[in-house]
């Protein structure tokens, strides 16, 4: 037996202390898992937003299928090649180029498909400004377009 011939007192003391090392071991153990994953997060959100320029050039040069064979199965099943191309089409003919870009907002969440990153800018085209919002999902470190969503008032009274 552990305790054979251990005063009581020292019993207790040893139960106390070793219940405490059992919680701070645990914390930490949890701790450093929230610490791999915001890691994670992290570089996804870095890929997400070079893919960001990758999409803009794409745009830019009119490689409309080039963004839409990237893009993630749910933009894919949620709508067709043409109709997403006629989308893009349009923001790029009602805008211009791309030019210059302030990030807005971040965000990058994981779930059990990957990591969900959410990228906001505002963004000055050759014909005026407007509102980007990009969704990807990141997995193993490849980002996905999800969503790309567009607003601008050339877009409401061009």
């Amino acid at each position: 037996m552990l305790f054979h011939g251990v005063p009581a007192s020292f019993r207790r003391i040893f139960t106390v202390l070793l219940s405490l090392v059992l919680v701070i071991g645990s914390t930490l153990g949890s701790t450093s898992c929230v610490v791999v994953r915001k890691v994670h997060e992290w570089q996804a959100r870095a890929a997400a937003e070079e893919a960001v320029r990758g999409f803009r050039l794409d745009l830019d040069h009119e490689v409309y299928h080039g963004i839409y064979a990237g893009a993630s199965e749910h933009l894919q099943h949620g709508v067709t090649e043409e109709r997403y191309t006629k989308y893009l089409r349009t923001v790029h003919e009602l805008m211009g180029n791309s030019s210059v870009s302030r990030q807005v907002s971040a965000q990058a969440v994981t779930n059990p498909d990957g990591i969900f990153v959410s990228l906001k800018y505002n963004t000055q085209f050759s014909q005026g400004m407007g509102l980007e919002l990009f969704q990807w999902t990141v997995r193993d470190g490849r980002p996905l377009l999800y969503a790309y969503y567009f607003d601008s008032s050339r877009l409401r009274h061009p």
